[in-house]
């Protein structure tokens, strides 16, 4: 039995072995959709959308899908590191674990974001959103 219940794992898994990444961010500061409040910085927070069959032979259960990350740190500069470190780790990369196979991992779009300090944080915090887009298949 597989470890990686689903693809967004196997990505996580790049990121998590990766010592660009992790040196940045500790592989415990990776997040599914949200980050629990009050965490240290920096860290990152994933999501998937766009999943889409990419064939419609049944047996053959392949599928092309986009997946954001978003990097947050304390300061600009430590954000656009830790964007770059995500994005070396990742374009390319390929993951397979017996139950699933990802492959052409590419990045198709980046944005930089903003959060202002609020009660109980008083900094800001720095964010970069990384589009990528992949392909798997489940083996």
């Amino acid at each position: 039995m597989s470890d990686v219940a689903y693809p967004e794992q196997g990505i996580v898994s790049l990121l998590e072995s990766n010592e660009g990444v992790t040196a940045l961010a500790s592989a415990a500061c990776i997040y599914p959709m949200a980050a629990p409040s009050n965490i240290t910085r920096p860290y990152l927070i994933y999501g998937r959308s766009n999943v889409e069959p990419a064939t419609m032979d049944l047996d053959h259960r392949q599928f092309n899908a986009q997946m954001t990350i978003s990097c947050w740190a304390d300061s600009y500069g430590g954000v656009r590191a830790l964007a770059q470190a995500v994005k070396q780790a990742l374009i390319g990369a390929t993951f397979t674990d017996g139950a699933v196979e990802i492959n052409t991992i590419m990045v198709v779009g980046e944005s930089d974001s903003f959060d202002p300090p609020i009660a109980g944080r008083d900094k800001p915090l720095y964010g970069v959103d990384l589009e990528f887009d992949y392909s798997y298949e489940e083996l």
